[in-house]
């Protein structure tokens, strides 16, 4: 009888660290799911701005040239800053791209996780009963 829930006890506290480090995991994946949702706001936002910024320019340039016939090197000067908006705003869509494929893979780990934590609670259940029934037949 004593082997037996000694053998429990084990089992239970080795699957119980198992479910606490699972956890654990879990939780540092949430954290850093939400640090990344931030990450997809904020780049949304900047990438709302670039969109908005850069149609300002581009609608004020070609006010000014239809009105004033801009100098050779205003014009340069618009298409330099438009270029750098652009440039800013691929590299930031780049990054929305590669923040929203971080955000399917934890999603993908964080459900793996929840799983093994189901599978770790149904051992765990499991050599309950399995000890439960070994002592009420030791007991009989």
């Amino acid at each position: 009888m004593s082997k037996h829930l000694k053998e429990y006890n084990s089992d239970k506290l080795k699957l119980y660290g198992e479910i606490t480090k699972k956890a654990i995991e879990l939780s540092k994946i949430q954290n850093k799911y939400k640090g990344l949702n931030k990450e997809i706001i904020i780049c949304r936002n900047i990438i709302f701005n670039l969109k908005k910024e850069k149609s300002e320019i581009i609608n004020k340039s070609n006010e000014e040239i239809k009105k004033f016939l801009i100098e050779k090197s205003q014009i340069d000067k618009l298409k330099e800053e438009n270029e750098r908006i652009s440039n800013l705003y691929d590299k930031q869509t780049k990054e929305l791209i590669n923040v929203s494929v971080e955000k399917e893979i934890l999603a993908s780990q964080n459900s793996k996780l929840k799983l093994d934590i189901l599978q770790a609670q149904k051992t765990m259940l499991f050599k309950s009963m399995q000890a439960s029934r070994a002592f009420t037949y030791q007991r009989n």
